[in-house]
C-alpha cells in the first residue's frame, strides 16, 4: 500500500513538473498589436493603438522616446495636459494626440513593466509629423555686389519635414545665367558678374506639404554709366528751338551734366536764356533721360555738345551736333508762332472751309428746286 501511494506521488510530482511551466507560458503578458508607422500634418488628430494580451495586472505605460524620455501613461485612462488622451478599452491602450506639433514628431513605445526591467515588454512606433517649409533667416535676403566680379553666391535654407527641396527662378521667367529657366539646389552661385544678372530671384523651398515657402532675394549689380543718343546729329533753323537727347543708365544712380565744345573752348551749361536742361526717371529706377533744350537758337549755338554722366564707379559721356538748316525742324520742338500758327489758325480755316462747302450745298439744292419747279 505504502509503495502505491509513493508511485501516485511520484505521478503527481512528475505531471506537476512538466504541467506547470506550460500554464504559466501560456499566461506571459505580450503586445499582440501596434499601429504601423503614422504620418500626419500639423494640427491633424492621431491615434496610436496597443494591444495586449494576459497582461491584467501589469502597469502598460506608453513612452516618447525623446531626450529626455517622457512617460506618458501608466493607468487605465490619463489626460496629459490638453491635447494628449491615453484610454484603455479592455486590453487595448489607445493614445490619442490633437492637435498635433511638431514636437510631436518621433518614436513612441508601448510597453508592460514586468517585475524585472530587463525583462519588460515592448514595441515602438514611429509618428511623422508633416511640417511645411519655412525659410531660414540665414538664407540670402539682398546682394549688391560690381560687374566683372567672378563670382556671387545666393543661399536658401529651409525647415520642415519631409526635407525640402529648394530650387531657384528668376523674376518674370527670366533666364538665370548659365543655368536655364531654373535651378535645384540650396546654392545659386552666379559667375562673371555684369548688367544682366541684376534683378529678383526667387527661392523656392516644397516637400509637399501646403504651398511651400517662397522668398524674393535682391540682386543689385554697380556699374558706370552708360550713355545711348537717340539721334546723334540734330537740325534746326536760327531763332527756332531744337532738342538734344542722352538716355543715362547706371548705378549708383549718376550725376549728369552737359556742356558745348568748340576749337579752343568748353562751355559748362545750366539753365539760362539759350539753354534749358531736365532729367526725368523711366520705368527703368536706374535709367534717366536728359534733355537740353536749346532756345532761340542763335549763330553760336551751333556746334557739339556733351551729355556726360558719372558715379563711383566711373564716368562717360557722348556727343551729339546741332546744325544749321534753311528749314524749320518740327517736331521735335517748334517757336511759339508756329506752334499757334498750328493750332489756331488751322482750326479757324478749316472752319470757315466747312461753313463754306455747308452754303454751297444748300444754294444747289435750293437751285435745283427752283429749275424743277419751273419746268
Amino acid at each position: 500500500m505504502e509503495s502505491h501511494l509513493n508511485t501516485y506521488l511520484l505521478l503527481l510530482s512528475l505531471i506537476g513538473f512538466f504541467w506547470l511551466p506550460v500554464t504559466f507560458g501560456q499566461q506571459e503578458p505580450t503586445i499582440s498589436f501596434i499601429s504601423k508607422e503614422k504620418i500626419v500634418d500639423l494640427g491633424e488628430t492621431v491615434e496610436l493603438s496597443c494591444d495586449t494580451l494576459y497582461a491584467s495586472g501589469y502597469a502598460i505605460q506608453w513612452i516618447k522616446l525623446s531626450d529626455p524620455v517622457i512617460i506618458l501613461s501608466s493607468g487605465s485612462t490619463n489626460y496629459l495636459g490638453d491635447r494628449i488622451m491615453v484610454v484603455r478599452d479592455g486590453d487595448k491602450y489607445k493614445l490619442h494626440i490633437r492637435d498635433v506639433r511638431e514636437v510631436d514628431n518621433g518614436e513612441y513605445m508601448c510597453r508592460i513593466t514586468m517585475v524585472s526591467s530587463s525583462s519588460n515588454i515592448q514595441a515602438s512606433v514611429n509618428l511623422t509629423v508633416r511640417i511645411p517649409p519655412v525659410i531660414s533667416d540665414d538664407s540670402t535676403r539682398h546682394v549688391i555686389t560690381s560687374v566683372n566680379t567672378s563670382k556671387v553666391t545666393l543661399k536658401c535654407f529651409a525647415n520642415g519635414h519631409p526635407k525640402p527641396r529648394i530650387s531657384w527662378r528668376r523674376d518674370g521667367n527670366k533666364e538665370l545665367p548659365g543655368y536655364g529657366a531654373h535651378f535645384i539646389g540650396s546654392e545659386l552661385v552666379l559667375t562673371n558678374i555684369s548688367i544682366n544678372h541684376q534683378g529678383t530671384y526667387y527661392c523656392i523651398a516644397d516637400n509637399g506639404v501646403a504651398r511651400g515657402d517662397r522668398r524674393a532675394v535682391s540682386v543689385e549689380v554697380e556699374y558706370p554709366p552708360l550713355i545711348t543718343v537717340p539721334k546723334e546729329r540734330v537740325g534746326q533753323a536760327l531763332n527756332h528751338n531744337q532738342l538734344l537727347v542722352c538716355k543715362v543708365r547706371a548705378f549708383p544712380l549718376a550725376s549728369i551734366s552737359w556742356y558745348k565744345e568748340g576749337d579752343d573752348y568748353q562751355e559748362n551749361l545750366s539753365n539760362s536764356k539759350n539753354y534749358n536742361i531736365s532729367i526725368f526717371q523711366t520705368n527703368n529706377e536706374f535709367e534717366f533721360t536728359t534733355i537740353l533744350r536749346v532756345q532761340r537758337i542763335e549763330k553760336r549755338n551751333y556746334g557739339r555738345y556733351y551729355c556726360q554722366a558719372s558715379n563711383k564707379l566711373g564716368a562717360s559721356k557722348a556727343s551729339l551736333e546741332l546744325e544749321e538748316t534753311q528749314n524749320v525742324i518740327c517736331p521735335p520742338d517748334c517757336s511759339s508762332i508756329y506752334s499757334d500758327y498750328g493750332s489756331g489758325s488751322f482750326s479757324s480755316l478749316n472752319q470757315q472751309s466747312s461753313a463754306l462747302i455747308y452754303y454751297y450745298l444748300v444754294i444747289t439744292i435750293f437751285a435745283k428746286l427752283y429749275q424743277n419747279f419751273l419746268f
